[in-house]
């Protein structure tokens, strides 16, 4: 089986949002069964995958879709924009250091040409909001909704120099319907469909603060202050003796 796509670098979500419409129309196809070795061994900068991983409730992928092997080992993931990236690690470098050191220094490792280019591998994941699995299943459940994955590969001397979603005309013009994919990368807050990287835009009320009253003003009387008794009626006049 052959990649989904070949030659090309996914620069963005939307990019791949493409990519897996485009699937849904059968304009590109999936892979369907793991990787053999002859498979693994052809693998090469711009390839891209585009598999959907086998539903405990359904049967419509092959039940050999649980994961996607090529057979490197990888780095922790670093995250870029919507995707997870992984840095190849040379067999040289096995054990070497922990796994955040051999990320920074595979990320960091400035590849001259003529020299071996180690791959870059980036992985994207999205649930389809298919109108279709909103029916109910045979059994009256609520069908899960489709989980697509992609995995591409490059290298930095070739990350610059592949083609893009731009270059094919069949893609470039896709119209994907908005809201139809989410993202499945669990963000900090345990939220899926939501990237790590989102900002609240809840905007935040502040009560005023209390004015201030004026100071009271300094009694120019040396007696103590007491109420005033201006206000009080007169007394009435004493009685006259005849």
């Amino acid at each position: 089986q052959k990649p989904t796509l070949e030659g090309v670098h996914i620069r963005s979500a939307d990019d791949a949002h493409k990519v897996f419409h485009a699937v849904m129309q059968n304009k590109l196809q999936p892979i369907t069964k793991r990787l053999d070795a002859e498979e693994r061994a052809a693998l090469k900068a711009g390839d891209v995958y585009v598999w959907a991983r086998q539903s405990l409730a359904g049967d419509a992928y092959s039940p050999h879709m649980e994961r996607f092997t090529e057979g490197k080992s990888w780095t922790a993931s670093r995250v870029r924009d919507d995707f997870l990236i992984y840095y190849e690690i040379p067999e040289k470098t096995k054990g070497r250091g922990g796994a955040a050191q051999r990320a920074e220094s595979s990320e960091n490792r400035v590849v001259r040409q003529g020299e071996h280019d180690q791959f870059i591998k980036q992985t994207y994941s999205v649930y389809c909001n298919d109108p279709a699995d909103a029916q109910p299943s045979p059994e009256g459940r609520p069908k899960e909704p489709k989980k697509w994955h992609l995995n591409a590969y490059f290298t930095k001397l070739t990350e610059g120099q592949l083609k893009t979603i731009d270059d094919i005309e069949e893609l470039r013009e896709l119209v994907v319907p908005e809201g139809m994919f989410r993202s499945a990368r669990t963000s900090k807050t345990g939220k899926k469909g939501e990237s790590s990287r989102t900002t609240s835009s809840t905007k935040r009320q502040y009560a005023p603060f209390p004015s201030r009253s004026q100071p009271p003003q300094p009694s120019t009387s040396s007696q103590p202050s007491q109420a005033s008794t201006s206000t009080l009626p007169p007394p009435p006049p004493a009685p006259v003796q005849p």
